[in-house]
């Protein structure tokens, strides 16, 4: 190897030693990721039952004190969240995030049928 290529070799070498690369932030396994421009993790709880539309509003950081948002939620196979799984009730514990001016869940919900016992 001429002696400039050998030289650039090690340089390169001893850069990629150096390079720190941190993991990723999960927030749940095979979910969701934190978004780059997020602003951190915080506990909403559920103002209501789930309802019609994909929001739902909660209130942030403490239950039925904190201060009230409305979050988006990411639905599959439907427009309604009230037909999600899992199911959001009133007081129930979720985990939001606030990208740009919105507020959304970090877990996306997908259709369920909720079945009857037969009487």
């Amino acid at each position: 190897m001429p002696p400039d290529t050998d030289k650039k070799a090690r340089r390169f070498s001893e850069a990629s030693r150096q390079e720190q690369i941190g993991a990723p932030q999960i927030i749940q396994p095979n979910k969701a990721t934190r978004h780059k421009e997020g602003g951190g993790l915080h506990k909403a709880y559920c103002k209501d039952n789930a309802s019609t539309g994909s929001t739902i509003d909660c209130y942030l950081d403490t239950d039925t004190t904190g201060e009230e948002i409305e979050v988006n939620c990411i639905l599959f196979a439907t427009s309604d969240l009230q037909d999600c799984a899992p199911l959001l009730v009133d007081s129930q514990l979720i985990l939001v995030e606030k990208i740009g001016a919105a507020w959304w869940c970090v877990w996306w919900f997908n259709n369920t049928i909720i079945c009857s016992a037969p009487t």
